[in-house]
């Protein structure tokens, strides 16, 4: 259950585990890798100008900002995959910083 961000990408982790990646639908806070700053960019689900002030981010990760843009329910659905996208992103990322980790014999 550790997801820090700082302390995945400092140490060379084999695996890391948690349940972060869906918190935006859980607790209505998106967490949104951006690929050209390599940070989690963060804000609420409903928060529209977020949404269209990171359309970019969102563009690189496969997902228009007008498709969060005053739904009458949250779509759910698009929240998980885009925080399933930025979380294998991440992923990818840290692996560039340490390279493959191998497990001890």
């Amino acid at each position: 259950g550790m997801t820090n961000f700082y302390q995945m990408k400092v140490l060379p982790w084999y695996s890391v585990d948690s349940s972060s990646w869906n918190s935006g639908v859980r607790y209505g806070q998106v967490k949104v890798w951006d690929t050209n700053r390599h940070k989690f960019l963060n804000f609420k689900q409903k928060d529209y100008r977020a949404f269209q002030k990171h359309a970019g981010a969102l563009k690189r990760l496969g997902f228009d900002w007008r498709d969060f843009y005053q739904q009458r329910e949250v779509p759910r659905d698009a929240i998980m995959q885009m925080s399933a996208v930025s979380y294998r992103l991440v992923e990818e990322y840290i692996t560039s910083l340490h390279g493959p980790v191998e497990i001890p014999a």
